[in-house]
Order: structure tokens, then sequence, then C-alpha cells
């Protein structure tokens, strides 16, 4: 596709968007209010015109004063796409000065379940902060506040090798977050099987074996997958059935 087409798209786009603004779908506060959160990006040399320009990628640790700004804006904005805007625009590897504001609004939103909850996750699992660990182990170990989007931070503590949360890791294998569809069950079992591998210890292998005849598909490829970064040995055969089925190779 030429430029010239992808810009027409882009502006179509663009101009589609504003219209639906227009429409009551966003306010006259968060029309107002997104005017203005650009102009003060600007300042800082960037050159946005639109929400659909933000995003973590545009960002790199160094822009540090953005904090500030986007944590002014979420807490005014009515709509909630635009409060899920600002939380993901934090997520920039190495921007640690957003990691209280994000733990102070994951308190505040886990109840709540929605889009801006699964943002602000993404946002922590995506700065890799190591100075919240103690607060990272104690959302794991709230089995009452854990959601689907909680297997990030569980895979975040794996990621930072954090040694205490070992223990609340595999206690989580045996976790299981009903949902009414059916979608995203497992989702903290999943995480935790793979999160124990990366702490690359033989001595867990122990605790992820059992998954590799386990019923879902996605528990077997992440048990093998998290044996094999622990240095275990994985055959693949056929049981008498000819279904294929994996095996740990013992010395």
């Amino acid at each position: 596709m030429k430029k010239e087409e992808i810009d027409h798209i882009g502006m179509n786009l663009f101009k589609e968007t504003q219209e639906r603004k227009k429409s009551g779908k966003w306010t006259d506060n968060d029309l107002i209010l997104e005017t203005n959160l650009y102009k003060e990006l600007n300042e800082l040399g960037f050159n946005f015109t639109w929400h659909m320009q933000l995003s973590p990628l545009k960002f790199t640790q160094d822009n540090k004063e953005i904090v500030d700004i986007f944590t002014k804006y979420f807490g005014k904005f009515d709509a909630e796409g635009l409060k899920s805007i600002c939380i993901q625009c934090l997520g920039v590897k190495g921007l640690t000065n957003a990691t209280p504001f994000l733990l102070k609004q994951y308190s505040f939103y886990v109840d709540k379940d929605n889009d801006t909850f699964n943002s602000i996750c993404n946002a922590i699992y995506r700065i890799r902060d190591r100075n919240y660990i103690e607060e990272y182990i104690k959302i794991i170990s709230d089995r009452d506040k854990i959601k689907g989007s909680t297997a990030l931070i569980v895979d975040l503590l794996g990621i930072l090798k954090a040694e205490k949360a070992v223990h609340k890791i595999v206690e989580l294998l045996d976790y299981v977050i009903p949902y009414e569809d059916g979608i995203g069950i497992n989702a903290v079992r999943f995480a935790s099987i793979l999160a124990i591998g990366k702490f690359k210890n033989p001595e867990n292998i122990k605790y992820v074996e059992r998954f590799l005849s386990d019923t879902h598909p996605v528990a077997r490829e992440n048990a093998v997958k998290s044996i094999k970064k622990m240095g275990g040995r994985i055959e693949k055969i056929k049981d008498q059935t000819g279904k294929n089925v994996f095996i740990l190779i013992k010395d």
C-alpha cells in the first residue's frame, strides 16, 4: 500500500473518530481535556493530535515528565477509554517513577476488573520495576483479589527472578479463576507454570512436572517450556491410544 493511501485512510479514520466524539460518547469535558493533554505533551517535544497516536512505544524511560502529565489527566477524564490510554502510556520499561501511582490505582480498580484495571497490570508488567517486589507478592497472595490480568504480575515476578515469590507462585499452580464465559480460565495457573521456569532452578521441576499430562494443551505446552528452561529434558512419545504425550527424562 502506498504512503498516500495510508495517509488517506488515516485521515478518514481521524475524521470519523472526531465525529464519534462529538456524538456524545465523549463529554465536552473530555474533549477539552484531550486538547490540553496534547498541548502539554507537545511542549515536551512531541507531536500528538489525536488519541490513536498515544502509545507507550512513543516514550522512553528518560521521558519522566510524562508521568505527572498522564496521572493528572487520568483523574479528570470521564471516558473509561481515555483513562486506559493514560495508563497504557505509562507502561514504558524503566519508567519507574510511575510505579507508585500504578500500584495505588491497582488497589482501587481491582474490584472493578475493567479495561483500566487491565491496563494498570500491563503497565506495571512493562515497567519491570524491581523496587516493589514485596508489593507484587502481596498482590498475588490475595486470593480474593486475583483477576485474569494478575497473571501479568505473576509472570513479572518470574522475569525479575524474585526468589521470595517462588512459594507463592507454586501455591497458584492450583488456582483456578472462574469465568462465566469460560474465557481466561486458569490464566494465573498457566502464568505460574511459566514463571517457575524463569528462575531456572532444576529443583523446581518437581512443581510443574505434573502438568506434562494436564488435560489443557496450554498447561502442557507451558510445562514443557518451563522444564526446558530449568534444564530438564523432555521427550514426546505416543501413548497406547496413539496420542502424543510428553514425559520428563530422568537420569
